[in-house]
């Protein structure tokens, strides 16, 4: 780990293919580990994800490439 990183940010939106959602960050500490579980998610929803670097200065990164994944349906 890099000696002035402090954490990730995780970003979300909704998909729903007809209007353009706005990202939200998840949680207001920031994620350690380079794993995280979203567990505010609505079943057969589509969500896009993305995260951001934060150094101990508070200075965010560009953020990455988004990702989508659709929630399990019960």
């Amino acid at each position: 780990m890099e000696p002035h990183f402090a954490g990730y940010r995780v970003y979300r939106r909704e998909v729903d293919g007809t209007t353009t959602q706005v990202w939200r960050p998840l949680g207001s500490e920031l994620v350690t580990v380079p794993a995280y579980r979203d567990l505010s998610v609505v079943a057969g929803q589509q969500y896009a994800y993305r995260v951001t670097a934060v150094d101990s200065a508070a200075k965010e990164s560009p953020p990455s490439s988004e990702v989508t994944e659709a929630a399990p349906s019960p």
